[in-house]
């Protein structure tokens, strides 16, 4: 009994169940210098083979001799692996002579090659450390990640080291681990054979624990008697009872259930005629184990790997074929849990189970209902393949469950005679977890029932470890029925009682925190935690939330256990879990001690702890959205047409009233949209998360540092990686630090940072730093459901469902796309050259104003005003829109769209489009600058033109409303690409402001006579000119020099008329000498209008003409035709004046001219110069005695209207005039010419003085000229062809003077009565210039 006397801690398996007697242990051991998180990575690649199909592992199997496996399913059978740790492995297992299963036969050593420095010393300390297992029949050594180096070295050669193939793709490997397990199966497969082959009763042990007093609680005279008792009959019977009994063990482990129930029929019956109670009970147990198997196995219940290379030899293929299948796996690169086949659940140590292991499946009328089912396919890591819903449902219809019962009724019935409390509590639980399994919560109450026949046993079992594991493996059956309370208590309990029997305190604390671990799923694999993995900390969130005062006093608990065992790391924690899930059950002050027992903590905590891996201390964090980038940088489609302008009517209509409706629905189906549409950032630029943080805690905290956790999931063609082999790059953080008062209500806050490589990344929660280096994860709070979900919750006494679509929309909402680099493009309006850039302070692009897009984007989205151009009106201003590249990747295509809009949606579309700007953009510039490099920048010159006159009610800023127009440049831009690609849409919006300018008033005409020098002997001959005179009023704040030019323009476009500088607010009339030009330009529109109307016309006819029409409205539709002919002409031009304003010479600013000013003031006369050669030309002269002579008169005295005066311009022309006596007579000659028909002119000659007053001596009254002759009513009939008709009068003029004599134009008609006025035709007119007569006084 050398077991017995060294010492036994325990003889109760943690979580037994009825199957893991066909459950290999197979010791996973780390070789080499590999960091754990490596060692995890490739045990993952082995553990999830728990379960190997015996028709697979016979392709390895090598059968030397006859099976000793009669019966054994090579078809359907399975062969199943348990993996621990060393730590777990290495510790005794003192029944292991009773239960084979609970021995170690087999090791395997994870050596990570690229970590290891000397492969030769790892494999030999691999074989040191397997002598601790002496009973182990297979031992294997599998390598991992090999170097260059060691593969050309040679080094992979060593003895018993077995390399998995360097550069192969993660599903090589997983293949390859596959195909491997196999192989070590058919090993494991071939020692068993070989052990029950030559087994002998010798082999067995008649002294050990389980023959103990102190193990069956036997009293000093049953062991006087037993050592006493030497039949050597019964000795020998007892043997081969054993015998059997581990036969049928190994039968079991070999995946044979029919050839172990033979053994353990024989076994039963040889130990119940020698009374070996203990052995008996454990073939009882052995039959109910091995029927159940083979119930599930002919049944159906063990789920096909669908993935398997066995199923498929493809996938092999596939995986050999490299890169098609996935990203290489480099030597040293890690392989994430999830590429090998493990679901949802990140690389953290937990272990996977293979392929597609679970399948779902429905429920019968016992279990519960479907969605359980289907939730229990996402278990967490198992060590063991027996359990989810089709093995259950398999078991279920079977009919095995009585069977099961009655074996189990009788083995218990065999301990009870033996009196061994600890295998009784082991037989009790073991049908508790298969009841559990069989019908869930609807087993709560026999599952009770067994638990607290179990807790009876506990005071009478003789080592202290067993009573403790006694309750803690009570209360994982309670919660795989759901008894989630009775759990908790019971755990509670475990921990007293570890305090009180005075257990280590680390095995205390074990115990405590297992308290607050979520208990088992009744349909998920038994055995929650593989050995190896991360230990499961005090903070799991998924602990139960019932009866929060409980669980807080297991944190303090925990609390104290981690003090006195001076585990700083399970302090901070468990401090940190009341701080933040408990604070409504502490008070302040107790809040304040647990905030210094985490700095104590803190200060204490070894470097390597100080990274703690899950949740801590508050501050909550609730995620509530990533930010999208700005308007400027959101992706657009290259090509899409750009969007309306807000406020634009969609129709012809004034009114609308389903306008809004529509609205509400279009924002509605956007919002539904983009809620679907995954979010999307770009690499390389800032990107933004809100994230509400809260406090609930009575304690202040100072959070050194906070930032995003993020998670690389891969790019979008390419499996996601793990955490290990996540690129340090793939995100750049923003730091913050917060100081988060007591009792802080939820505040928003912004997190930033930048993506660094393209793919999918996952937002998990915030990486904070406080308390003195310590860090933590904490991950995002639970969102909160709108409250109509919470009441119909509540109400039906459920909501797993519905927490689990949170859940998922969480997911769903934390998950990002984040593309490759794209140009961010920036656009400025400014200046074209230097002139327009010095204009009067007021006019152009203000300073300050001229504001960029934010980071290349619209105007609208900057924090400063839109650019606005003010300009006067009539003005043209040219531009340059620059274009430049603020990115890091060229600009490959690029498309401008300009456009001129009201800013005003009310009103017609003819009054908003009554003020609009002219625009000009010359595209061209664009697409000669593509592409345009990182920091390069191009112009693209843009014209514009404001109307001549404000809109009605005055100036933009004057009358306070919205300037009447904007300008919207649209750039579509993208990088380089084939094909429909994404770009963005870079928008500028510039407001235009006309201002006031000059105001055009009345016009007139004046005639200035001029002599012909040719004329001699006293004859004058006048010559007139004709000026324009139109009024203009400066309306604006800047001095203007305002005159009249040809709208043609030239070099002599502006050399008739005088330039006047006009004050703010001043008028004056601008004078323009009408000129050749000016005059044929008429003719030619009045000819061209004649030519529209009745064909073959000759009234007018213009010189070298030989068929021309007249205007066919008359005199007025002549004048009307003149009139536009002449404002289409002419133009009033402005420029702000130098010194006004200090301002330089601007482009000229242009106003047209009133048509209805100038028909008014176009007289007979003028208009008759103005049509051409189709009038009745003549000539008026004059002629006088001996002493008359010609001579020039001074122009000032004549023409004080036309001349400003201001400047020193004169008209330029010179007054002939006859000189005569006063009272002399003086001969006037009126001569005439027909034009191209007969006409019958008729005409009066009228006198009078120049300067519009009579003289002194005709003020009283008296006559101051005398006629001689017809002056009244002339008429004459003029025939084409013929000399001129004249006709003389005599004039003497009483007074001195300068007098006027003028030919009126009274009348003409054709003497044709087909061109008589009624027929369509207009009147000929009469042009005959004046003459000018100067009387001086007589000689003393």
């Amino acid at each position: 009994m050398a077991s017995a006397k060294g010492g036994v801690r325990r003889s109760v398996e943690p979580n037994i169940t009825l199957f893991s007697p066909a459950e290999i242990r197979v010791a996973m051991i780390p070789v080499g210098e590999a960091p754990d998180a490596e060692f995890q990575r490739c045990a993952s690649l082995i553990t999830r083979h728990k379960q190997v199909k015996l028709s697979h592992v016979r392709t390895f199997h090598h059968e030397a001799h006859k099976t000793p496996f009669k019966h054994i399913p090579w078809k359907s059978g399975n062969m199943n692996f348990k993996f621990l740790g060393e730590e777990a492995a290495l510790a005794p297992s003192p029944l292991s002579t009773l239960h084979a299963h609970r021995a170690v036969l087999g090791v395997i050593g994870i050596l990570h090659c690229g970590h290891t420095r000397d492969l030769a010393k790892a494999c030999r300390a691999f074989q040191q450390r397997c002598h601790a297992f002496k009973g182990a029949f297979t031992v294997r050594l599998f390598g991992f990640d090999p170097t260059d180096a060691q593969v050309g070295g040679g080094l992979l050669a060593l003895p018993g080291l077995d390399t998995f193939p360097p550069g192969a793709t993660a599903e090589h490997l997983q293949h390859h681990a596959e195909v491997v397990m196999h192989d070590y199966a058919a090993c494991m497969l071939g020692e068993l054979e070989r052990w029950m082959l030559s087994a002998s009763p010798a082999m067995l042990d008649l002294g050990s624990l389980v023959d103990a007093p102190e193990f069956t609680g036997a009293g000093p005279l049953e062991a006087v008697q037993t050592r006493l008792y030497s039949d050597e009959e019964v000795k020998t019977k007892k043997r081969y009872g054993r015998l059997q009994k581990a036969m049928g063990d190994h039968c079991l482990l070999a995946g044979s259930p029919r050839d172990a129930l033979d053994h353990f029929n024989v076994a039963a019956d040889l130990c119940r005629v020698v009374g070996d109670w203990v052995f008996q009970a454990g073939a009882l147990e052995g039959q109910a184990s091995a029927k159940a198997l083979e119930a599930a196995m002919d049944a159906g219940g063990y789920t096909v790997n669908q993935a398997s290379v066995f199923t498929d030899d493809k996938q092999w293929r596939r995986g050999r074929d490299g890169q098609a299948s996935g990203t290489a796996f480099e030597a040293g690169t890690p392989v994430s849990s999830r590429d090998l086949g493990s679901g949802d659940r990140q690389a953290s140590g937990e272990v996977v189970t293979s392929g597609p292991e679970v399948e779902q499946s429905g429920s019968n009328g016992t279990a519960p209902q479907a969605a359980d089912d289907a939730l229990s396919q996402a278990g967490t890591g198992t060590s063991t393949a027996f359990g989810g819903p089709k093995f259950w449902k398999a078991l279920r219809s079977s009919g095995v469950e009585g069977e099961v019962r009655a074996h189990m009724a009788e083995a218990k019935a065999a301990l009870r005679r033996k009196g061994v409390l600890p295998l009784q509590a082991e037989a009790d639980l073991k049908l508790a977890r298969f009841l559990a399994g069989l019908h869930g919560e609807a087993a709560r109450a026999e599952v009770s029932d067994l638990v607290t026949g179990v807790l009876s046993l506990v005071e009478g079992m003789p080592l202290p470890e067993d009573r403790m594991l006694a309750f803690v493996e009570g209360a994982g059956a309670l919660g795989l029925v759901g008894s989630l309370r009775k759990r908790m208590l019971l755990l509670w309990q475990a921990v007293e009682l570890s305090k009180y029997l005075g257990f280590p305190n680390l095995r205390s604390l074990e115990v405590a925190r297992k308290a607050l671990e979520p208990p088992d799923r009744h349909m998920d694999p038994v055995g929650l935690e593989e050995p190896w993995s991360t230990p499961r900390s005090a903070l799991h969130r998924e602990s139960p939330s019932l009866w929060p005062q409980v669980r807080a006093g297991c944190l303090e608990a925990i609390l104290g256990l981690a003090i006195y065992a001076k585990q700083h790391a399970e302090v901070w924690e468990a401090a940190a879990v009341l701080l933040r899930d408990h604070p409504a059950e502490l008070s302040p002050h107790r809040q304040q001690s647990l905030l210094e027992n985490m700095l104590a903590a803190a200060a204490q905590m070894a470097p390597a702890e100080r990274a703690r891996p899950g949740p801590g201390p508050p501050p909550l964090l609730r995620f509530l959205a990533a930010r999208p980038m700005a308007p400027a940088l959101q992706l657009v489609a290259l090509g899409a047409p750009a969007p309306a302008s807000p406020g634009t009517p969609g129709g012809p209509f004034l009114y609308d009233p389903f306008a809004a409706r529509r609205g509400v629905a279009a924002a509605a189906g956007a919002a539904a949209a983009a809620g679907h549409a995954p979010l999307e950032w770009v690499v390389g630029e800032p990107a933004a998360v809100e994230v509400e943080v809260s406090n609930p805690s009575a304690v202040s905290l100072r959070i050194d540092r906070m930032v995003l956790e993020v998670e690389y999931l891969g790019t979008h063609d390419a499996r996601p990686v793990s955490p290990a082999a996540q690129p340090t790059s793939a995100w750049r953080n923003k730091p913050v630090s917060l100081n988060i008062p007591p009792a802080t209500k939820p505040v928003r806050i912004q997190l930033e940072g930048t993506p660094q490589l393209p793919g999918t990344i996952a937002i998990t929660g915030c990486k904070l730093s406080a308390f003195g280096g310590v860090t933590w994860v904490q991950a995002w709070e639970a969102p909160i459901p709108p409250l109509g979900q919470t009441v119909a919750v509540h109400g039906r006494g459920g909501g797993g469902h519905d927490a689990r679509a949170a859940q998922l929309s969480l997911l769903s909402a934390t998950r990002v796309h984040v593309l490759p680099a794209l140009p961010t493009l920036e656009l400025t309006l400014e200046h074209s050259d230097a002139a327009s850039a010095r204009l009067p302070e007021g006019l152009g692009l203000q300073p300050g104003a001229v504001a960029a897009a934010a980071a290349g984007g619209s105007a609208a989205a900057a924090s400063e005003p839109w650019p606005c151009l003010r300009l006067l009106g009539g003005q043209r201003a040219s531009l340059l829109l620059r274009v430049r590249n603020r990115g890091r990747v060229p600009a490959a295509r690029a498309a401008l769209e300009a456009t001129c809009a009201s800013a005003s949606a009310s009103g017609t579309a003819a009054a908003r489009s009554e003020g609009l700007a002219q625009l000009e953009v010359e595209v061209g510039a664009l697409a000669a600058g593509l592409p345009l490099a990182p920091g390069a920048e191009l112009t693209v010159p843009v014209h514009v033109a404001v109307p001549a006159h404000a809109p009605r009610g005055g100036d933009a800023e004057a009358s306070g409303g919205a300037p009447p127009c904007e300008l919207r440049f649209a750039l579509d831009y993208g990088g380089a690409g084939a094909g429909p690609a994404l770009g963005r849409r870079c928008v500028l919006v510039a407001d235009v402001a006309p201002l006031r300018s000059v105001a055009v008033g009345r016009a007139r005409f004046c005639a200035v006579p001029g002599v012909d020098a040719a004329a001699g002997g006293g004859t004058a001959t006048a010559q007139t000119t004709f000026i324009l005179l139109v009024a203009a009023t400066n309306r604006s704040a800047w001095h203007l020099d305002v005159r009249l030019a040809r709208v043609s323009g030239g070099p002599d476009a502006g050399r008739c008329s005088a330039r006047v500088t006009l004050a703010p607010g001043e008028s004056a009339e601008v004078a323009h000498a009408l000129a050749i030009a000016d005059e044929a330009a008429v003719a030619s529109a009045v000819l061209a209008r004649g030519e529209a109307g009745s064909a073959g016309s000759t009234i007018m006819r213009r010189p070298g003409a030989t068929a021309a029409t007249v205007p066919e409205d008359g005199l007025e539709a002549l004048r009307s035709v003149a009139a536009h002919a002449l404002a289409s002409a002419l133009e009033l031009h402005f420029t702000p004046a130098e010194g006004g304003d200090g301002g330089a010479a601007a482009q000229d600013g242009r106003v047209p001219l009133p048509e209805r000013e100038l028909r008014v003031s176009l007289a007979r006369s003028v208009l008759a110069r103005l049509a051409g050669g189709g009038a009745v030309k003549g000539t008026l002269s004059a002629t006088g005695g001996a002493g008359a002579h010609a001579c020039d008169l001074p122009p000032d005295a004549l023409l004080e209207m036309v001349s400003s005066g201001r400047d020193g311009s004169s008209p330029g022309h010179s007054l002939a005039a006859l000189v005569c006596g006063v009272g002399e007579s003086v001969r006037l000659t009126l001569s005439l010419r027909a034009p191209v028909t007969s006409v019958r002119a008729r005409a009066a000659l009228t006198c009078g003085a120049v300067d519009g007053a009579w003289p002194a001596e005709a003020a009283g009254g008296g006559a101051a000229a005398f006629w001689t002759g017809q002056v009244e009513d002339i008429r004459l009939l003029l025939s084409p062809g013929k000399e001129p008709l004249t006709h003389s009068v005599s004039l003497r003029l009483a007074a001195p003077g300068r007098y006027r004599i003028g030919v009126e134009d009274l009348g003409c008609s054709w003497e044709d009565p087909d061109q008589a006025a009624d027929g369509g035709r207009a009147p000929p007119l009469l042009d005959v210039e004046p003459c000018y007569i100067h009387v001086t006084p007589a000689s003393p």
